[in-house]
């Protein structure tokens, strides 16, 4: 879709693969996202590929 992606670790995927997949930020919690600069966050551009279609990460 192009839209910049926020991953929130909840357990279960390295920091790479969320990348991989598409985040632009990764946190370890809730209470960072109350730190995370938005503004630049809208402005991201997503990683290349990853608009393109995927296997749905494993659970």
């Amino acid at each position: 879709m192009g839209a910049p992606c926020v991953a929130v670790r909840s357990g279960g995927f390295g920091v790479q693969e969320l990348r991989d997949a598409g985040a632009v930020l990764i946190v370890d919690g809730p209470q960072d996202l109350l730190t995370a600069d938005w503004d630049s966050l809208c402005r991201t551009e997503p990683p290349e590929g990853a608009d393109e279609p995927q296997e749905p990460l494993p659970h």
